[in-house]
């Protein structure tokens, strides 16, 4: 089947990324830990962990988007229905489904709740409702982790301190950085762990 290959190769690729973004943090750990200019200097590490989430979601952000879209170019009756309204042919190419979703942003998913919610009514075989609660987690916290990196304003700050302060251990400073270095493993390794398994729903 032409569109399993497609999402088994875009599968594979989405892995890939995240395998690599895990050789580049453990790489700045070493660095952190070892004789070099990177020794003692937290803010560096700090630095570094917070370009890999955005990274890190940015990846996960692109390949669940892009497997929505392969999923409903598949079988677009149960959208059609929802629109009151029968449309023939039920296959559609990738790119006509794109522009079907994106022309009405039907691909602005806030969070993984709103991705199940979506994919639960718009699509005829739905894998995004085999995503543990663990890895709905994850997703949810990179996705205010990226925002309170990329957007520094009032608004992510306050979703920071909300969703992901409040449940660190006291005492770490209140920037992305820090919570995602802190640990043994760090932050930062399981939500590339969860993010890994993620890729597996299919």
């Amino acid at each position: 089947m032409a569109g399993q290959t497609r999402i088994s190769r875009r599968r594979q690729k989405y892995l890939q990324a995240i395998d690599e973004i895990e050789r580049l943090a453990s790489d700045f750990f070493g660095l952190a830990g070892s004789e070099s200019i990177w020794s003692g200097k937290q803010w560096r590490l700090n630095s570094a962990a917070e370009l890999l989430v955005v990274g890190l979601y940015t990846e996960w952000e692109c390949f669940s988007h892009d497997l929505f879209i392969l999923l409903f170019s598949e079988d677009i009756s149960k959208f059609a229905g929802g629109l009151d309204f029968s449309i023939q042919p039920r296959r559609v190419s990738a790119g006509m489904a794109e522009i079907m979703l994106t022309g009405a942003h039907y691909l602005d998913f806030r969070n993984a709740g709103e991705l199940k919610e979506k994919a639960e009514k718009w699509l005829r075989r739905n894998p995004f409702k085999r995503m543990t609660p663990a890895q709905t987690e994850a997703i949810n916290d990179l996705a205010v982790l990226r925002n309170r990196v990329v957007h520094r304003n009032r608004r992510t700050q306050r979703e920071f301190s909300r969703r992901i302060l409040s449940r660190s251990p006291r005492g770490i400073p209140p920037v992305p950085g820090a919570v995602l270095t802190h640990g043994s493993p760090p932050t930062l390794f399981r939500y590339i762990s969860e993010l890994k398994a993620a890729g597996n729903i299919v």
